[in-house]
């Protein structure tokens, strides 16, 4: 079913001028094989896996295939390694899939039958260090915040990463300030997401804007 999306910053930026590297993460080889199509045809360098290994540490994005509540359960896990902005393709999801999804740490969260341009266009967006979601979703998201009454004391470093992220700058722009490494960036900021009851990066800017901790 086509639907609207809205896009925005999210977690890494990128190298332009560059092949992206995207790591495909597919059991169903007829699958597979479709999307490997439609991405390589837009100069996307594609690495096939039945499984996550260490290629999805250093690649631009992965996309991962979930069929089962197993699988689903282990995206948390994937996405806590530090891995590349994950994409999920999930088979029939409802706005609860999607929720429970971009919680375990994907980017980007595409229904299995949108038309694959559609999931082009949601991968490279994870490449360039944003996120390509449904509208339906983002307005969920923000209902989903809790009103400004609720505003959580906050550390300065703590405010001032969320500024920086509500002002669309990347993970990887924080860990240089901070002189961090990315993988340990995302585990701060983590943390961070969950002393305010955010359950991504999404939710805690939508949550510092309403709160009026950041523009």
């Amino acid at each position: 079913m086509k639907q609207a999306y809205t896009e925005f910053e999210s977690t890494r930026g990128c190298e332009c001028g560059r092949a992206h590297d995207v790591v495909l993460v597919d059991r169903v080889p007829a699958f597979r094989r479709g999307l490997v199509a439609a991405l390589t045809e837009h100069a996307l360098r594609v690495h096939e896996l039945d499984r996550p290994g260490e290629a999805v540490l250093d690649a631009d994005a992965v996309v991962v295939a979930v069929r089962t509540p197993e699988e689903h359960d282990a995206l948390a896990g994937l996405c806590a390694v530090g891995c590349a902005p994950a994409v999920v393709v999930l088979a029939g999801p409802s706005l609860a899939d999607y929720l429970s999804t971009l919680a375990r740490g994907a980017v980007g969260v595409v229904a299995e039958d949108e038309p694959l341009h559609e999931l082009v266009s949601v991968v490279a967006a994870a490449c360039h260090g944003r996120s390509r979601l449904p509208a339906a979703v983002t307005r969920a998201l923000s209902e989903r915040a809790a009103p400004a009454s609720d505003s959580p004391q906050l550390a300065p470093r703590d405010l001032q990463w969320l500024r920086s992220l509500a002002a669309n700058q990347t993970v990887a722009q924080l860990a240089r300030e901070e002189s961090y490494s990315e993988r340990e960036m995302h585990r701060r900021l983590t943390g961070l997401y969950e002393r305010i009851g955010a359950r991504s990066r999404i939710e805690a800017v939508v949550l510092a804007a309403r709160w009026g901790l950041a523009p």
